[in-house]
């Protein structure tokens, strides 16, 4: 079911998303992270990789990527792209769930991806923690975004329409979301799992004041309140307790130096 409903998502997603306005904000700040720790020069796997703009850009800083997603017309947009820029020497695209992560035991990375909410979509998180461990060289970093369980714009928005049911979806821990389950784990959870292998560097809220990326088109006819908005995102982005409370959280860790 999972790998059905991205297949069908695939034609629609950079439309729907990657090219919405808070679409592109939202991945710029992701991207400054990623600049900021794979400058150039890296051998990267990117999970749940969509239709491949953080490959695109990670390869355009010089880095190689191994660009994976559960959905193989993801992985084609990725590879349709690669080639239209002149990166497929950059790129490996791959179909694989996270689930098969295993598949890859063996190789190294300099570093591992998942944005937007890709590891919302599994049951297990402690099997993928061991599997990033295994594929993770010492000293290595990871960067997650995730869907977080607590949005305050969410009650709001919804709850202002009467969509009450939409409105407190996350807070039960899962949903059901295009025929399949969406699970969304404590922070506090994550942070446990995560720390048997991996040392915390740095935690932010996306989406803390900011709305989440289905309210585009009211972000749209406000442009005003929207540059408001943003300038006092960047001043509370950094303040990990909000991090609970935002529409998407990311997370950096590094891989501890001796294997576990």
């Amino acid at each position: 079911m999972t790998s059905s409903a991205f297949s069908r998502l695939a034609a629609s997603y950079d439309t729907e998303f990657s090219g919405t306005v808070l679409g592109r904000y939202y991945r710029a700040r992701v991207h400054a992270r990623c600049e900021k720790y794979w400058p150039g020069g890296k051998h990267i796997v990117e999970i749940n990789a969509g239709t491949g703009e953080d490959a695109l850009f990670l390869a355009s800083l010089g880095n190689r990527v191994l660009a994976t997603d559960i959905a193989q017309p993801m992985v084609d947009k990725i590879a349709e792209k690669a080639n239209k820029l002149g990166l497929t020497d950059s790129i490996d695209c791959k179909p694989l769930a996270i689930e098969q992560l295993c598949d890859l035991h063996g190789q190294q990375f300099d570093g591992l991806l998942s944005n937007f909410g890709g590891l919302n979509c599994i049951a297990d998180f402690e099997s993928f923690v061991d599997s990033a461990n295994k594929l993770l060289r010492p000293g290595s970093y990871m960067i997650l975004v995730l869907m977080g369980r607590w949005v305050p714009w969410e009650w709001g928005y919804f709850g202002c329409r009467g969509q009450f049911s939409k409105a407190i979806r996350r807070v039960e821990g899962r949903t059901l979301w295009r025929e399949m389950e969406i699970y969304y784990p404590r922070l506090s959870t994550v942070k446990r799992q995560l720390g048997k292998h991996f040392e915390l560097m740095h935690s932010e809220g996306l989406g803390i004041v900011m709305p989440p990326s289905y309210v585009n088109d009211v972000v749209k006819r406000h442009p005003r309140l929207f540059a408001k908005l943003a300038v006092l995102e960047e001043k509370l982005a950094n303040w990990s307790p909000l991090a609970h409370i935002a529409d998407h959280y990311l997370l950096i860790y590094q891989r501890r130096p001796h294997h576990d």
